[in-house]
């Protein structure tokens, strides 16, 4: 739940937003697990048209608390079955996709109520990146209880290029490890700036444009 740190996660939503705002100044948008609703709080506060999907009970029924009916309880499949006529200018999946057992399923679906020329954001633990190849099963992004898929930036956009997206831009970060000790926090500073002099960083941005004519 992000309900105990809700300034960390608002600051780390903000890219999102402003990512979403260079294509977008209005519009719908479908957050695909959207947890207890922050991000949503955020778009709505900039005029977007609003909806969310959460499969956890808990995390559900703290965004319906905010948002009401525009919050569905289930997984994007389930949504279907009832509100498949709706379309969508942007569809966000915020370090969601991870969890997600069977992914060509799940963007097939993204396909069928995402607005041609809509935008897809994707952001994922990225394992193309020095911190990653250094701390291999210790790094802590990897998450095994939790995450079934890891993904490489380069594995994904390619994956979303054969589906008939268009990469727009991607986005690089690195954790902060600010609770860590200054010693190791050092350390890391050090590994984020060589991840950032290699163009790639321990999470990964991706935002795609829907373009229907492109598939193969």
């Amino acid at each position: 739940m992000y309900e105990k740190q809700k300034l960390l996660f608002k600051n780390l939503f903000k890219p999102v937003v402003k990512s979403v705002g260079k294509y977008f100044k209005k519009g719908g948008v479908l957050d695909v697990g959207c947890s207890s609703g922050l991000l949503l709080g955020l778009l709505r506060k900039k005029g977007y048209e609003i909806r969310g999907i959460e499969p956890d009970k808990t995390a559900y029924q703290s965004a319906k608390k905010t948002f009401g009916k525009r919050i569905f309880h289930g997984t994007l499949a389930e949504y279907l079955k009832t509100r498949a006529k709706r379309k969508f200018d942007i569809i966000i999946y915020n370090h969601v996709l991870e969890h997600i057992s069977d992914i060509n399923t799940e963007i097939q679906l993204v396909r069928k109520i995402l607005k041609h020329k809509g935008l897809l954001v994707i952001g994922v633990p990225n394992t193309d990146n020095i911190i990653f190849k250094l701390r291999k099963k210790y790094w802590e992004p990897l998450m095994p209880l939790e995450h079934i898929w890891h993904f490489s930036s380069h594995y994904l956009t390619g994956f979303l290029k054969r589906q008939g997206f268009t990469i727009k831009k991607v986005y690089y970060d690195n954790d902060k490890r600010s609770d860590y000790p200054l010693v190791k926090r050092v350390y890391f500073i050090l590994l984020s700036f060589i991840n950032t002099m290699l163009q790639t960083g321990e999470s990964a941005l991706i935002i795609s444009q829907y373009n229907p004519s492109t598939d193969k």
